[in-house]
């Protein structure tokens, strides 16, 4: 006599499906987490070599200032941009440097960001890598990369473009800010230059990806020592980042503070 086989229980059907849903849930969750990990140690990685490419132009402006020195005014290009540079530093008795702590009082990187922004005004600054070294132009002159003036990117090679400053410009009807909160990892956005036939540059460099579109989520302030111009001995560079990481219940941070001593300093 053969045995009659049961089915499953509606109670064994709903242990099962309960089972399933869970290691499915945790399984999920598991995957999110990692690749939420993953994307933030890219976006740590990409964020220290912004840093490090601000410092590393920072350190090459000086440099090459200092090997100017009793030169001719027309070997005079770093003096000028290290000149410029310092003439962005403020006292810490001028500002409210407790700003530069960005997670204090803040929820979000654009809160921090527009906070720092409204404490230093135009004393916030980025430096742009690719606008320190000028493009030869057919051996007559040097050209440098493409800068933004008076509100507006002006389509021409200057000196200037080294320095991206904490001002609005108009791009095609849209008014905003060189310096950002992009809502990614920190970096600097370039867009080609094209330049005209009057200025004559090499079909290498006539192309070249030089002129800063925006830099987002980056910034540089600098504080000088003391109170007196003429004897502050050294000054702090601090570079700054801040973005919105997936998978993170505040904001992530990652910055450094270069100190550069001057050496003209009178005692």
């Amino acid at each position: 006599m053969k045995k009659i086989k049961k089915g499953d229980t509606i109670i064994e059907v709903m242990i099962s499906m309960a089972v399933f849903s869970m290691v499915a849930v945790i399984s999920v969750t598991l995957m999110n987490n990692g690749l939420n990990t993953a994307q933030r140690s890219l976006e740590i990685t990409m964020a220290r070599l912004a840093i490090d490419a601000q410092a590393d132009t920072l350190d090459f402006i000086r440099s090459g200032a200092i090997s100017e020195n009793g030169k001719t005014s027309n070997g005079e290009d770093y003096t000028y941009q290290w000149n410029k540079i310092l003439d962005k530093a403020k006292f810490a008795s001028e500002v409210n440097t407790d700003v530069l702590d960005l997670h204090e009082g803040e929820t979000s990187c654009s809160g921090a960001i527009s906070r720092v922004k409204s404490t230093f005004g135009d004393s916030l600054f980025a430096l742009n890598p690719r606008g320190v070294i000028p493009v030869p132009n057919d051996g007559s002159k040097l050209l440098y990369a493409t800068k933004h003036s008076g509100g507006s990117i002006v389509e021409h090679m200057d000196k200037d473009s080294f320095l991206v400053e904490n001002v609005l410009v108009n791009v095609n009807g849209v008014t905003r800010g060189m310096i950002a909160d992009g809502g990614l990892y920190p970096r600097i956005i370039y867009a080609p230059y094209y330049g005209t036939k009057e200025d004559k540059l090499t079909s290498d460099a006539y192309y070249t990806y030089r002129k800063v579109d925006q830099v987002q989520n980056i910034w540089m302030v600098a504080i000088k020592e003391g109170s007196d111009d003429k004897k502050s001995k050294y000054y702090d560079f601090y570079i700054q980042t801040c973005w919105e990481s997936p998978g993170m219940n505040t904001f992530v941070t990652l910055s450094t503070i270069k100190r550069i001593y001057n050496p003209e300093a009178k005692l």
